[in-house]
């Protein structure tokens, strides 16, 4: 290497490889007083300011903020992939069914059985107090039997309420709704099922 830059100090001729040799050389000794110099600011950097965080140049610098942020948006999506579907199925199932339990509990104690005259057939009054009979002793198909028999009597508009509740207690939240829909909507414990059956 010696020979090389006297030939190119005495302006002789140089071959190929000698100007590539030559070449290489004086961009690495540029490229480490670049580095000593940037080396240089970070010391006086940090002996101005002492928090200042002193890293040395890399040539992936550029990409570490950018796979930083990859990171971050991974394990974002990873979170809400786990987190989404678990509040969907907390939210549907349980809800519905608790509301239901709530009043349900709220069913006169006074409920019971009365039975139909000697013909079997039963007042409208007789087949609401059965209903409510049957939601207290959790027969809820018995209560949908009982309850639709009332739908053109007076008892109809209280019956809708606890014939909803049986449709939900059976799973069958489309019933529920075209029920509770029937109801006067801005009573407070049909909007909330309404709203928990996304019946709205």
């Amino acid at each position: 290497m010696k020979d090389i830059v006297d030939k190119y100090k005495n302006n002789e001729q140089l071959s190929d490889v000698e100007q590539q040799t030559l070449l290489q050389t004086i961009l690495e000794v540029k490229g480490n007083r670049e580095r000593r110099k940037h080396y240089q600011q970070l010391i006086d950097a940090q002996k101005q300011n002492p928090q200042t965080n002193v890293d040395a140049p890399n040539d992936d610098s550029k990409d570490e903020p950018q796979q930083r942020d990859w990171r971050i948006w991974l394990i974002i999506v990873a979170a809400l992939l786990i987190l989404v579907p678990f509040l969907i199925l907390q939210n549907i199932p349980d809800k519905p069914q608790e509301i239901a339990d709530r009043y349900i509990l709220n069913v006169d104690n006074d409920a019971s059985y009365l039975r139909g005259n000697d013909n079997n057939e039963a007042s409208p009054d007789q087949y609401y107090k059965n209903g409510l009979y049957y939601l207290k002793e959790k027969k809820y198909e018995q209560v949908v039997a009982q309850l639709r028999k009332v739908e053109s009597s007076i008892y109809w508009s209280d019956a809708k309420w606890y014939l909803a509740i049986a449709y939900v207690k059976q799973y069958d939240y489309e019933k529920a709704c075209v029920i509770l829909q029937m109801i006067n909507t801005n009573e407070p414990k049909v909007m909330e099922l309404m709203e928990v059956l996304k019946c709205l």
